[in-house]
């Protein structure tokens, strides 16, 4: 089945990485120029969390990279690597 949708304007940034959590409820997209992580409710489009990557290289150029983003099996945790190599958790579970 293929889903059709469009993700809300990331204001100034280039979107790095999607992922959609496995019960399908929430829509994680990564900023590469700003480094935040944003996270959307899928049947209504709001915006549910916004998420700063604060690392080394965001430290250096203000704009920590956003390489990949993924659930974790039981859709609580978000995922991200970034430009300095660095995983971080997030906590989705309240959202």
């Amino acid at each position: 089945k293929i889903i059709d949708f469009t993700v809300p304007a990331i204001p100034n940034g280039l979107l790095t990485g999607g992922s959609i959590s496995p019960d399908g409820k929430l829509l994680a997209s990564g900023n590469g120029y700003k480094g935040n992580i944003t996270v959307w409710d899928t049947k209504t489009w709001e915006l549910k969390a916004t998420f700063k990557n604060i690392g080394l290289y965001q430290a250096i150029t203000r704009g920590g990279s956003i390489k990949s983003i993924a659930f974790s099996p039981d859709s609580k945790t978000l995922i991200s690597g970034d430009q300095d190599g660095m995983v971080k958790l997030w906590d989705v579970s309240d959202l």
